[in-house]
């Protein structure tokens, strides 16, 4: 609305408007004596006649009534001080919107139970408007202040100030969706809003797990003064990551069979259908031998199968992910070293962004483990930077289905 600026200014006040509408004939009339003023005075020929002109024609047409307007402006102070500060700061604002304020002398009183409803007959200042100029005046609204009670995680997450110093109940949900965006330009303070939010959330019950997804080492400092765990990713050293320590179910044997035919498929080419049933009888073997001896030092005699070998077979192609020169420091670890019984853990996955297939494979076991602690206890999933996560195909279809799916299982 026209008055929305007053909404903004660190002052207490009371505005009030009323607005009596006149019948057409009334209106008509009056709208005639201004229009023969002005034909009569400097204005004549000038947009103020066009302007009363183009009133008579909607109020003749019945697109607008006519009406009697006053608003009034209380200012409200604890000093005398404070008040000349709050009525220079108001008398300021109507100004610029082009409204002449006049401060109120012999008819304060007046002017003072003019506000209470159906004191017409102490309004000493009203003028003939418009519908139309009524609606841009009273618009009827505030700043949003959010939602205090029967909320999805039963608690409001932070209390933020307005533009107009009024409290705003932040919460992720709306209904029992909690997705949410942050954007911004480089250096805006993204991560610092979402550490804030993560930080903040730390205050319901039960307290959430939280997962971050972090970029360039932005939240470490952050996520390890929460006590929480924080992995960095960097080539040539050791993940902890042993997908073969899994426990023996069969949702983990799909895994594993996925995450297999994806790091052995050419980037140039496919599998076949007798290479993946080697894959599939390369898992089951491993699953037979003792947990702490599964790694993936077991895979070349395993994949050999009964297909002939070859220059380019699949023991070929698995063994970069060996050499801990070169790709094994992902997968090929005694002991899978993977925790997630801190509140709160955090990746920087930074400088295997520009491998593919590192990136992808490492996504993919992250986010099969991350299923262990999805159960419906409040979840939280950050991606600092996603946008650059969402240019890895694995990670797209995997943010597709998750946003689909963990906000039955309450995470956001």
């Amino acid at each position: 609305g026209s008055l929305d600026g007053l909404l903004r200014l660190p002052h207490e006040f009371i505005l009030t408007q009323s607005f009596a509408i006149e019948d057409r004939v009334t209106a008509m009339r009056r709208i005639n004596t201004i229009s023969n003023q002005v034909s009569g005075s400097d204005e004549a020929g000038t947009t103020v006649e066009d302007l009363v002109h183009a009133g008579a024609d909607k109020l003749a047409g019945g697109e607008v009534v006519f009406g009697q307007h006053h608003m009034t402006v209380m200012a409200l102070a604890a000093d005398v001080p404070g008040l000349n500060r709050s009525l220079s700061d108001i008398t300021a604002e109507l100004s610029r919107m082009s409204i002449v304020p006049v401060r109120e002398t012999l008819n304060t009183e007046l002017a003072f139970w003019a506000q209470l409803p159906g004191n017409f007959s102490y309004i000493a200042r009203r003028a003939l408007i418009s519908s139309l100029n009524f609606a841009g005046l009273f618009s009827g609204h505030n700043f949003p202040s959010g939602q205090r009670e029967g909320l999805h995680w039963k608690r409001p997450i932070a209390l933020l100030e307005t533009t107009s110093q009024t409290a705003y109940y932040f919460n992720f949900h709306v209904h029992d969706v909690g997705h949410f965006t942050v954007f911004g330009p480089t250096g805006s303070g993204k991560t610092v809003v979402l550490s804030f939010l993560m930080a903040q959330a730390m205050r319901i019950s039960p307290r959430p797990r939280c997962v971050y997804f972090d970029y360039m080492r932005g939240a470490e400092l952050f996520i390890r003064a929460l006590g929480g765990r924080y992995e960095v990713m960097e080539p040539m050293q050791a993940t902890g990551f042993a997908p073969f320590q899994l426990e023996d179910t069969a949702e983990n044997r799909t895994f594993l069979e996925g995450l297999l035919r994806y790091i052995l498929t050419p980037d140039d080419g496919s599998l076949d259908v007798a290479e993946m049933r080697v894959i599939n009888t390369a898992v089951d073997k491993v699953y037979k031998i003792p947990r702490q001896q599964r790694t993936f030092e077991l895979l070349p005699e395993v994949l050999r199968g009964s297909l002939a070998p070859g220059m380019n077979d699949l023991a070929a192609r698995i063994e970069p992910w060996l050499d801990l020169g070169d790709k094994g420091w992902l997968f090929n670890n005694p002991v899978d070293l993977v925790d997630f019984s801190k509140p709160v853990v955090g990746f920087d996955m930074t400088k295997i962004l520009a491998d593919k297939k590192l990136r992808s494979a490492a996504l993919l076991y992250i986010f099969h483990r991350l299923e262990e602690i999805i159960d419906g206890t409040p979840l939280l999933m950050f991606l600092d930077e996603g946008w650059k996560l969402l240019d890895d195909e694995v990670f797209a279809a995997f943010i597709n289905e998750t946003l689909k799916t963990i906000r039955r299982r309450n995470g956001v």
